[in-house]
């Protein structure tokens, strides 16, 4: 707590002040996100009756997300981020609302980002070095600022992937990474390309450290723009709606691969994703391949097993202008993830400590910006569904299925009105 507070004091202090020559600019950044939501239609399994049981709709206020900290321009080139996060506060474990409960009287004040990024001199936005912690550029529902997307929360899909490549569902990793914009005006043609080696944090194998075995994971994504470019200039954290002003088409291809590690012999994952933006109209989706191999112990014997599943997520939202530029975003996102099914594939699955079964999302709602970017109201209805396969009724494969304050459980359905404002 007392060092957010003094990277605070530090940038409004800064930003009253006159600053010293050799530093270009430093900008303060505070952002805060408030839902309430009511739950319906959610059960828990009691597992003295073997069924799940209704509970009650409950109503609950939640501060979903904060963002706060400093970016800045040291000089010519060099930029710096420290950026911290008040998440989940006032969140009870049986919302419908996605992620952990409560956090506390006394929240936990988590690092979001902390990374120095570089632009090499004499390449223009061709080649950037950033170091630190950060989110690997992997997916786009994933490097699109939680701020940023059209829908309430975004997609489930994420964080399966997440915790399959990258081990924490925030994303975030250390590591350091390349990354470039290149542009041809004339023929509206653009590729950014990124790649990335990371340190990945498996907690459910112990720690991010496998002893002889090395546990860097290797990140690559390039994204071809057709049209208009979603930026002039290179940036990792993207975005999905421009308010009418862009006309273009993004493709994007991703590839993550690590080598042994104390679970599992090898870990892959294939990315692909489309961005379509046309003036009003925006259509974003993504599919992720997610391949592990492990050495699993069956009856006193060794056998090399392959673990697959498909997750990803479409969004497709309509830009009404409105007076005083302002923004009436009807908006319906969709998101599934496809596991292991039968129980061979879900006892693999449970030896790898990944996820199987299936879970699905819908979600449907509207967005007022009163000011792009900057301000926005949010409602929107979720509807969730889930299949456990043959691990049947009490059975924890997928999110759908578990909550950790809970257990067993499947999810409801819930209603949220949120205010988002960020600065």
């Amino acid at each position: 707590m007392s060092v957010s507070c003094f990277f605070l004091f530090l940038a409004g202090a800064v930003a009253q002040s006159k600053t010293p020559d050799w530093i270009k600019r430093i900008d303060p950044v505070l952002g805060i996100q408030v839902w309430s939501v009511y739950t319906v239609n959610e059960a828990v399994f009691n597992p003295d009756s073997s069924r799940y049981e209704r509970i009650r709709p409950r109503l609950n206020t939640i501060v979903r997300r904060t963002r706060f900290g400093v970016r800045s321009e040291l000089f010519e080139g060099l930029k710096v981020e420290l950026l911290f996060g008040l998440d989940q506060v006032g969140k009870e474990a049986l919302s419908g609302a996605p992620g952990s409960a409560n956090n506390g009287s006394s929240p936990v004040i988590n690092p979001l980002n902390a990374f120095v990024a570089y632009s090499l001199p004499g390449c223009g936005q061709a080649l950037n070095l950033t170091a630190g912690y950060f989110t690997p550029q992997f997916g786009r529902e994933s490097v699109t600022g939680s701020f940023r997307v059209s829908s309430m929360e975004k997609a489930a899909s994420q964080t399966y992937m997440r915790r399959h490549i990258f081990g924490p569902g925030s994303g975030r990793l250390g590591g350091i990474n390349a990354g470039g914009l290149l542009l041809d005006t004339a023929l509206h043609i653009g590729c950014q390309y990124d790649f990335g080696v990371f340190n990945p944090v498996f907690d459910t194998y112990g720690s991010n450290s496998s002893g002889d075995y090395s546990p860097v994971v290797w990140v690559g994504r390039a994204v071809v723009s057709i049209g208009d470019p979603e930026s002039k200039t290179y940036k990792q954290v993207q975005e999905y709606n421009f308010f009418n002003r862009r006309k273009g088409l993004s493709i994007g291809i991703g590839l993550a691969g690590q080598g042994a590690e104390a679970g599992f012999l090898n870990n892959q994952g294939f990315n692909l994703d489309v961005l379509i933006n046309w003036k009003a109209f925006n259509l974003a989706g993504e599919w992720d391949l997610l391949k592990r191999r492990s050495s699993l112990t069956d009856n006193g014997h060794a056998e090399v097993r392959t673990y697959r599943a498909d997750t990803g997520c479409c969004r497709l939202s309509w830009n009404f202008h409105m007076r005083h530029n302002r923004f009436l975003e009807p908006v319906v996102t969709a998101a599934v993830f496809k596991g292991p099914m039968d129980p061979a594939g879900q006892k693999t699955a449970e030896a790898m400590k990944l996820a199987s079964g299936k879970d699905y999302s819908l979600e449907a709602g509207v967005n007022l910006h009163l000011m792009p970017r900057k301000l926005k109201v949010n409602l929107h209805y979720t509807w969730r569904r889930g299949d456990a396969g043959s691990a049947g009724s009490g059975s924890t494969v997928n999110a759908y299925f578990s909550q950790p304050e809970v257990g067993a459980i499947t999810r409801g359905n819930w209603l949220g009105l949120g205010l988002l404002a960020m600065y």
